[in-house]
């Protein structure tokens, strides 16, 4: 049965045995060997919704689908760096020892234009305009004289 769920806390809330899709920021990728020596992935995956730890097995599919085509990459070997990258991932919930795991079993790397990291990203719950502000006043205090945080400009 195929689950699709739009965001990363649907599919950490979905149970075992079940398929889905999801769109996020892979924000760590890792390369490891298991006992057996056999290649894997450990990837974190983001999203405004939280982060889902996945595994990519050898078998795992790895594409590049920027500029419209799309083509099979090794991960370790593409030519570019992974890490910040929106992608598209077709998954499984299994189990290990009694834990959900969730494997990766298709990696998308998307167009960057189309599925922009920043539309992934976690917002402040602080609207832009009252930051900025808070960040101007805080320089213009410094640059007066008082200093009451102690950061020093250069």
């Amino acid at each position: 049965m195929k689950q699709i769920s739009q965001d990363i806390k649907s599919v950490k809330q979905l149970p075992k045995n079940l398929d889905f899709q999801t769109i996020g920021i892979i924000t760590r990728v890792s390369t490891r060997t298991d006992r057996n020596g056999n290649i894997f992935w450990d990837i974190t995956l983001s999203d405004r919704t939280g982060e889902l730890e996945g595994k990519a097995w050898g078998n795992s599919n790895w594409h590049n689908n920027q500029g419209g085509d799309s083509f099979s990459i090794d991960p370790d070997n593409c030519g570019f760096k992974i890490e910040g990258m929106t992608a598209g991932i077709l998954g499984h919930v299994g189990d290990f020892r009694d834990q959900l795991q969730y494997n990766f079993n298709d990696i998308y790397i998307l167009d960057q234009n189309k599925y922009p990291p920043k539309n992934y990203t976690k917002r402040s719950p602080l609207n832009q305009e009252f930051l900025e502000n808070a960040f101007r006043n805080l320089i213009g205090e410094i640059s007066n004289g008082n200093n009451n945080g102690g950061i020093e400009l250069c």
